[in-house]
């Protein structure tokens, strides 16, 4: 897996390539906090609420252990819990640092989708 990393005074964007995803089903084991802090790829699982993080909206999972987990979701995702409000749901994605940006950092790109500094936890799962 390679990434483009382009450092810009206050935006980084990443470019990923040859990304595979993978997809959770029944058998799963879900991940917790930290197990899903040391891995590159996490399955999560617990009820995903929408926040407005730097001017970007994306989520934060409130997982079965009690910790809050930043989530870059899709905007059609967005949307629904929105509209529905918080989701009991079972989440997976690619695993990024969060709280080790620079101070003068207010926005990550990743895949063409931004994402804002880390609000809750130290990382935060990409989900495609």
């Amino acid at each position: 897996m390679r990434f483009l990393v382009f450092l810009q005074r206050v935006m980084i964007i990443i470019c990923c390539t040859d990304c595979q995803i993978k997809k959770a089903d029944d058998s799963t084991n879900f991940m917790s906090y930290d197990e899903c802090s040391s891995s590159s790829y996490c399955y999560l699982n617990g009820v995903l609420n929408v926040t407005q993080v730097n001017h970007v909206r994306m989520g934060h999972l409130l997982g079965e252990d009690g910790k809050c987990i930043n989530v870059s979701i899709p905007k059609k995702l967005i949307k629904q819990i929105e509209k529905y409000g918080p989701m009991k749901m079972q989440i997976e994605g690619r695993v990024f640092p969060g709280s080790e940006w620079d101070e003068t950092i207010k926005t990550l790109e990743v895949n063409g989708r931004r994402v804002g500094v880390s609000q809750c936890g130290d990382f935060y799962v990409f989900v495609e």
